[in-house]
């Protein structure tokens, strides 16, 4: 069985690098620039950000691919959409999707519960197993109840482009020290349960091609506090005040 073959696209590489090259450089200058010396809480943020944004860009050089960019709460993120098979593509941490799928059938809906309600083609691939926790009896709305609230709440963070596409496919990163470990895409059934997976880690960028952020300054190391000093910029008075200090100790070596 294979429900996506990821060696026929010719962006796989291009999305696995956009998704997992090392985000610290740019971590790295937003530090350095605000001057955080000890926390950098938006660190997280801004990691998603340059994913997302790198992610985005690849439409720019793929003709099927699309970035469609959408919010929930004060959570924005992007997703790629390939028209050309009519899949939608998420992205998240390999433990953030196994917090999120122990979540499905709760009250509290993540956007991913509701985008996979997408893949209810793909339910015949899997047979509910005793003890399976993703039972709909054990929903108090039923089934039927909870899936409209799925399709109203994708509706409304994605809005049209709900309809332009079939399935969705989630692909995860893991991470060791800022650097990606692993890559894998799951295919998951409507609820949740996984039906395939491609490891696509041969796509990450090796490590030897990351020697050039040797030695950065990661904030989450407390051993590692230095902020490297930025040169000074200058309103034009004192540009003119150092201007006239240069110029009068000239005259006095003179």
């Amino acid at each position: 069985m294979n429900l996506i073959n990821f060696e026929e696209p010719n962006y796989t590489e291009a999305m696995v690098r956009a998704f997992s090259d090392n985000v610290q450089p740019t971590l790295y200058e937003i530090q350095s620039y605000h001057g955080f010396s000890s926390t950098f809480n938006s660190r997280h943020f801004a990691a998603w950000d340059k994913r997302f944004s790198r992610l985005d860009l690849l439409e720019n050089d793929f003709q099927e691919l699309e970035g469609i960019s959408a919010k929930r709460g004060i959570w924005g993120f992007s997703m790629l959409l390939d028209n050309k098979r009519k899949t939608l593509f998420l992205f998240t941490k390999e433990k953030n999707l196994e917090s999120v799928r122990r979540k499905f059938g709760k009250d509290k809906l993540h956007y991913f519960h509701a985008l996979l309600l997408k893949n209810r083609h793909l339910d015949t691939y899997v047979s509910p197993s005793e003890g399976d926790p993703f039972q709909f009896s054990l929903f108090d709305e039923g089934i039927e109840r909870y899936n409209d609230r799925r399709r109203l709440e994708a509706i409304d963070i994605i809005g049209d482009d709900y309809d332009r596409f079939d399935q969705v496919v989630i692909l995860t990163l893991a991470e060791e020290n800022g650097k990606a470990t692993k890559v894998e895409a799951g295919i998951f059934s409507s609820e949740f349960r996984l039906i395939q997976s491609v490891d696509l880690s041969d796509y990450i960028k090796p490590d030897f091609e990351d020697a050039s952020v040797v030695g950065f300054n990661d904030a989450s190391n407390p051993g590692n506090k230095q902020i490297p000093n930025l040169k000074k910029e200058y309103t034009p008075k004192e540009k003119q005040i150092v201007s006239t200090r240069k110029r009068n100790a000239e005259k006095d070596r003179g």
